[in-house]
């Protein structure tokens, strides 16, 4: 039985990926107990950021352990939790999307952050005010913007042979562009009633990440989806990879938005990883929505044997109540969740940054497993 709360060797590299909770983390062993934070998530039932938890678990310091914190996108189901994340990681650079750079964005989100009822936007705001308040004192703490092909960290922590470094793939100029055109719809207007902030579709605006430790390399796929534009989502970042990094793949993926054939281009396991990879997924369930799907935990399957999801998708029945209990509730929150089950973590540890090849330990805990597995039950 895997040992929880044993860190990672400084000369390790490790891959932790949890959820769902309420949303996803992602955990990345640079080296010598420094760590990269992508996205959050809440544990509801244990009330925490699992990330977080597990770094104290294993006696690292989020405060100082965590060297780098990215936003891939606003969705309430990756940022739930990300203001606390970015309070307790003092020593953190945060990065986001370039997408949310404008005066358009930053003005919904600084006038919609009360009137919304998006977590995301609220989330956001949180961040930036606290960013803001840092940059008081020494030291920088304004937002980095991600675009593509920007380098957000660089650093040799293991020895003299060992360089760490993280690269952002995405977005896109072009898509940066189709954002900011698109979020002056909306702003609100007078008498306008609270409501969602609807999501981009398709999601070209996510912060897809390369990173390498030392001949190591791990592909992030955040919630980034494939379009018909040459210039934007996957087709843009897998011809800037090919013409830039040409013949570097990657041994492990997490697999964008939860599976989803939205977000699945040929190109990226052909071109971007090694045969076969670690896939790595967390499930998505919301109303009828429910990822990946039969069809989707398929065609991952058959693209790799070493492909593992945080917890089983399944949609849980609705709990029935009396028409007087629902007025009641109604009358007194302002929103309301079911509570999803346990967190689960994906753990992938491997020894010698310096060696290509899949000499990976993994590690399931809290219902974690193979994705394999799960297909059989759907």
């Amino acid at each position: 039985m895997p040992d929880l709360a044993t860190p990672p060797r400084s000369d390790e590299v490790e891959v932790s990926l949890f959820g769902p909770g309420f949303g996803e983390c992602i955990l990345v062993h640079l080296g010598s107990g420094n760590w990269l934070l992508v996205d959050s998530c809440f544990d509801q039932r244990r009330r925490e950021q699992p990330a977080l938890a597990y770094l104290q678990r294993i006696g690292h310091d989020p405060a100082s352990a965590v060297r780098l914190v990215v936003a891939t996108h606003w969705h309430d189901d990756h940022i739930r939790g990300l203001a606390k994340v970015v309070r307790t990681c003092a020593a953190a650079d945060f990065y986001c999307s370039a997408a949310l750079r404008s005066t358009e964005v930053l003005t919904v989100i600084g006038t919609q952050a009360a009137y919304t009822q998006s977590s995301g936007a609220r989330e956001f705001h949180d961040v930036l005010e606290l960013l803001d308040k840092r940059s008081a004192g020494p030291g920088s703490s304004s937002p980095g913007w991600t675009v593509a092909e920007r380098l957000l960290f660089k650093r040799r922590l293991i020895d003299e042979r060992t360089e760490s470094t993280v690269l952002s793939l995405s977005p896109s100029d072009a898509s940066v562009t189709r954002a900011i055109q698109a979020i002056g719809r909306l702003l609100p207007q007078p008498g306008d009633s609270p409501r969602h902030l609807p999501a981009p579709s398709p999601n070209d605006t996510a912060v897809v990440l390369w990173v390498s430790i030392g001949s190591t390399a791990i592909l992030l796929g955040a919630d980034l989806e494939k379009t018909a534009n040459p210039h934007t989502g996957w087709t843009c970042v897998v011809n800037d990879h090919e013409s830039r990094r040409p013949g570097e793949r990657a041994e492990v993926f997490k697999v964008a938005h939860h599976g989803s054939s939205n977000a699945h281009d040929d190109r990226v396991w052909d071109g971007m990883l090694m045969a076969p990879p670690f896939a790595l997924l967390t499930p998505f369930v919301r109303g009828n929505v429910q990822l990946p799907s039969a069809d989707d935990c398929a065609r991952i399957n058959s693209a790799t044997p070493r492909a593992y999801i945080s917890a089983p998708p399944t949609v849980r029945s609705a709990v029935r109540r009396s028409g007087v209990v629902e007025r009641m509730m109604a009358e007194v929150t302002k929103e309301r969740h079911e509570l999803d089950g346990g967190c689960g973590q994906i753990r992938l540890r491997k020894a010698n940054a310096l060696e290509r090849g899949q000499n990976w330990s993994v590690d399931l805990f809290a219902g974690a497993g193979p994705l394999a597995a799960v297909a059989r039950a759907l």
